[in-house]
């Protein structure tokens, strides 16, 4: 099984461009998502503050990343950014605040992420 938290030593740095500034404050349009615990959700009219994290791939650990995967800036932080919101979840979570992740993977995929991370939020495709 490979550490996912080691990163190459010349892995690009991300950089904030700030073009997802403004998105901060908006409302979420009425959707329906499913999650990966088979949940059916619409963010819209949950109440309170709703934390979306969203990531391209959190890798397996039997299974290399796809070819020029470590070569795209940002990309390698996928897991380590649902565990850092898997480790600071009980700060994030304050009375009012929900937290999930998206990415396009399968829901299958999900489900073993967040199972093998132990992640105590919902993931959704």
């Amino acid at each position: 099984m490979k550490d996912s938290s080691k990163l190459p030593d010349d892995l690009p740095v991300p950089v904030d461009d700030s073009a997802c500034d403004h998105i901060e404050g908006m409302l979420f349009p009425s959707m329906l998502l499913i999650t990966n615990s088979d949940q059916s959700i619409d963010h819209s009219k949950v109440k309170g503050t709703v934390v979306i994290f969203f990531y391209p791939m959190i890798g397996n650990p039997n299974s290399p990343p796809m070819p020029g995967w470590n070569e795209i800036p940002g990309e390698r932080g996928c897991t380590p950014q649902a565990c850092s919101s898997r480790d600071n979840y009980d700060q994030m979570v304050q009375p009012g605040v929900t937290v999930f992740g998206a990415s396009s993977q399968a829901i299958e995929d999900q489900q073993e992420a967040a199972d093998r991370l132990k992640l105590p939020f919902d993931l959704y495709k």
